[in-house]
């Protein structure tokens, strides 16, 4: 459904006293001042929050990587509205934050649900193409977007506010200050919609002559287990004590330390997920032409040679041959004129 930016960011997760609860990295509790945390709107997903982290990994291991205790908040879905809770986690090339702007590379991504730990192991793959004339790719970021996926985007939403007269991308609109759709308006929603069912946009965004993509291997496991419940319990009791989840976690703990309904209660609102690199190694791919100029030519040559008989030496001495007979005519010629005379 269509929100403007206001409701999203009001009924969206809060990263501070909401759906974080925990980090560490590398089994240390993570500084505040070395986790930078930006926020963006997402009419799609909601609240994002990109983390990235000031630490350097100099070694890959189980108790290695970004780890982080989140709380769904489930307690505070409508089932009407919202038939299931998860979280969905986007994996992208740090540098293009330089640039500026919100980027959430929706190709690369994975869905996080309640009652499990999940691992991610990230293995980075780059790529360098060469342009034209070996390919039609472009560099980004350049003057129109940062990536390829970023100029798809813009080219939706430009033609969406063409047809229908406004976007229904929060982000989008916010930036280019252009009219976001109205949610009770039926006539723009049925425009959307039409656009999005069709999928029929024609966009110039050719692909990017360097790219850097994060390959993703998920595994999960079902959490918290029954034994683990009552520390936990404890953990957060005294780290959500005084915020609303702390009051609703209160309401659900009882004085006996297995209990069935804290269980349930943890496992449907809590997520324990790790992020670390599978390895110290990327895969690097460079394409290279297998014929340039010179190559082009010394080939030509040589199935000349080949086939024809025919070699550099061979034009010299056909073009010598020819001088030597235009000689040998205007020598004959001006013998016949001297006699006549």
């Amino acid at each position: 459904s269509l929100a403007n930016e206001s409701e999203v960011i009001s009924l969206g997760h809060q990263w501070q006293g909401g759906m974080m609860i925990s980090c560490r990295y590398d089994d240390v509790i993570c500084e505040r001042t070395r986790v930078k945390t930006e926020r963006s709107s997402s009419q799609h997903y909601g609240n994002c929050y990109t983390l990235t982290p000031k630490y350097r990994a100099t070694r890959t291991g189980v108790n290695r990587g970004f780890s982080l205790l989140l709380n769904v908040e489930t307690y505070e879905y409508g089932s009407i509205y919202v038939p299931d809770a998860a979280l969905e986690l986007f994996v992208t090339d740090p540098h293009l934050r330089a640039f500026g702007g919100s980027i959430i590379d929706t190709t690369h991504h994975t869905r996080l649900t309640p009652g499990q730990s999940h691992t991610i192991l990230i293995h980075e793959r780059s790529s360098v193409k060469k342009s034209w004339p070996y390919s039609d790719c472009v560099e980004y970021p350049n003057g129109r977007a940062l990536t390829q996926q970023e100029c798809q985007t813009k080219c939706d939403n430009y033609f969406k506010l063409r047809t229908c007269g406004c976007v229904d991308d929060v982000e989008y609109s916010v930036e280019t200050a252009v009219s976001l759709c109205n949610p009770d308006n039926d006539e723009q929603k049925r425009c959307i919609q039409a656009i999005e069912v069709a999928d029929q946009v024609s966009c110039d965004c050719p692909p990017a002559c360097e790219l850097t993509e994060y390959d993703m291997t998920h595994s999960q496991t079902k959490w918290p287990l029954d034994a683990s419940t009552p520390p936990l319990m404890r953990f957060l009791s005294e780290r959500l004590n005084g915020t609303k989840s702390g009051v609703i976690l209160a309401l659900h703990r009882t004085s006996r330390d297995l209990d069935p309904r804290a269980t349930a209660f943890l496992r449907s609102n809590l997520i324990r997920l790790t992020v670390r690199l599978d390895s110290m190694e990327k895969t690097m791919s460079t394409e290279r032409p297998v014929y340039d100029a010179e190559k082009v030519v010394g080939s030509v040559g040589g199935l000349m040679g080949l086939y024809l008989g025919l070699s550099a030496l061979s034009l010299f001495e056909v073009v010598d041959l020819g001088f030597s007979l235009l000689g040998a005519l205007q020598s004959r010629a001006l013998l016949r004129f001297s006699r006549t005379h």
